[in-house]
């Protein structure tokens, strides 16, 4: 059971690139609106990416709460958790081992997918 001044996840943010080619996000707040495209910009670090989902997602009127931080380092998923409020810079995040999800052919055939 969540305490009274627990904060609840919002939103989460994925984000993509590298230094060298720039950086992108996608956002989803807990509603499922969806926000960025996800493609590198060149010269944005990850940081920025980072701010300008906070920023859309503010914008949106997604009130206050955690994000959840997703990125993809070398086929490893990692997440961190952040106050929507107070984004902080990229290299400050606490990151852990993100989710993986295994979803089995045969529930996707199921659901009315195609197979390849």
């Amino acid at each position: 059971m969540a305490r009274k001044n627990e904060k609840k996840v919002v939103a989460t943010i994925a984000l993509y690139g590298t230094s060298a080619r720039g950086a992108g996000y996608i956002a989803r707040a807990a509603d499922g609106r969806m926000f960025g495209d996800g493609e590198p910009k060149e010269a944005r670090a990850m940081t920025e990416a980072l701010w300008l989902a906070g920023l859309e997602l503010r914008d949106a009127g997604i009130g206050a709460g955690l994000v959840e931080v997703t990125i993809d380092v070398n086929g490893r998923p990692l997440m961190a958790v952040a106050d929507l409020g107070c984004l902080p810079y990229f290299g400050d995040l606490s990151w852990g081992p993100g989710r993986v999800y295994v979803i089995p052919a045969a529930a996707i055939l199921a659901a009315g997918g195609e197979p390849c």
